[in-house]
């Protein structure tokens, strides 16, 4: 399903807050290969809701996350 999926998903590492994995709709919506994308921290291609504190995943427990579908 993640590699069939139209909607660009990146796959992020919770303790590191790094990206682990990108569809291939990612790669498209970013335009960068998916190797460029992994390791990166995933808070470089998001914007948080409150701009005026960074987004920070380390720290989050097995489901603490939010799913999206």
């Amino acid at each position: 399903m993640f590699e069939r999926s139209r909607a660009p998903q990146l796959l992020v590492d919770g303790r590191e807050g790094t990206i682990v994995a990108a569809n291939p709709a990612a790669v498209a919506f970013h335009g960068l290969p998916a190797a460029a994308l992994v390791g990166q921290p995933f808070s470089r291609f998001v914007v948080a809701s409150d701009a005026s504190e960074p987004l920070d995943l380390r720290g989050l427990e097995p489901g603490q996350g939010r799913r999206f579908e």
